[in-house]
């Protein structure tokens, strides 16, 4: 065998499979959001008009904004952990840094 057959290791393991959304930005995260609800059929208006939102509220939520209750259904859609697709919003445990709210939509306003 050759020295070069010699020095190569096995690959380490990876303790995540979508250690490259780490890396990204929330605009890239938001286009790699995107085009994956499109390898799956939906887009950002199918899944708003499941969700009973506006397309623009997917869209925040995509970027690492807006309602944590449309970030959990993203994570849910692209069968990612939450902790990985929006890791600002978590600590290193994949605990949650803030305490979510209950989503008020679908309520109606008092007049």
């Amino acid at each position: 065998m050759s020295d070069a057959k010699q020095s190569i290791s096995k690959p380490t393991q990876r303790k995540s499979k979508h250690k490259k959304l780490l890396s990204l930005t929330p605009v890239q995260r938001r286009a790699w959001i995107s085009c994956e609800l499109k390898l799956r059929g939906l887009s950002n208006q199918k899944l708003a008009v499941q969700e009973g939102v506006s397309p623009q509220a997917i869209s925040a939520s995509a970027m690492g904004n807006g309602s944590s209750h449309l970030r959990a259904v993203l994570a849910d859609t692209l069968q990612v952990p939450i902790y990985e697709l929006f890791p600002e919003h978590f600590d290193s445990d994949g605990n949650p840094l803030a305490v979510p709210r209950q989503p008020n939509r679908n309520q109606k306003r008092k007049t």
